[in-house]
């Protein structure tokens, strides 16, 4: 629904720089209206939030694909946690790389290096094994993703990898209360 209402507000915004206000047509001639001086600008504008609400809804939503469609590094990435999978119970931030690993695959989304995939199977493996807080472990990632090319997948990345450091905070508290010892402070 707020996409919706930001590209209205774009089209509005892009259809006012170009306007005069003296159309007979009250505005909605585009022949009447005067040429920007650079009318591309908007239109990358639109184009590139469609590309970080559409990056951002691939990480949240399940595709129709398959994972043996995906790309390698995904394959890889899927493969590692499944092993951890059979020697217990995943935490938080495991299952949460995995979800949005298998949501990006089906999607047909492979936009993850193999410096990030490896970077993915260190931190998991040091979370489940209790040396890193899922807290750590998602600053650790968001890191990683601004080491990352200047793209859209890694801007996305860092800003959901930096929300769920936020939201971890909470599950890190309550596991350590609990006697949990993966954390950097113990």
């Amino acid at each position: 629904m707020c996409i919706k209402y930001g590209i209205a507000a774009l089209k509005t915004f892009d259809y006012a720089l170009g306007s005069t206000g003296k159309t007979d047509q009250g505005n909605l001639n585009p022949e009447n209206r005067p040429k920007m001086h650079n009318p591309g600008v908007l239109s990358n504008a639109k184009s590139i939030t469609n590309h970080y609400f559409k990056t951002a809804c691939n990480a949240l939503t399940k595709g129709p694909r398959s994972m043996s469609e995906a790309a390698p590094n995904r394959q890889e990435l899927d493969l590692s946690i499944k092993k951890m999978a059979l020697s217990g119970r995943l935490g938080i931030f495991t299952q949460a790389v995995s979800l949005v690993n298998a949501n990006f695959a089906s999607n047909n989304d492979s936009h993850l290096s193999k410096e990030k995939k490896e970077q993915y199977q260190a931190l998991t493996a040091a979370y489940q094994a209790g040396d890193i807080s899922a807290t750590y472990a998602f600053l650790q990632s968001a890191c990683g993703w601004n080491k990352e090319k200047s793209s859209v997948e890694a801007r996305v990345g860092m800003a959901f990898n930096s929300a769920a450091m936020v939201l971890a905070c909470g599950h890190d508290y309550k596991d350590r209360s609990k006697g949990f010892s993966g954390s950097i402070f113990d």
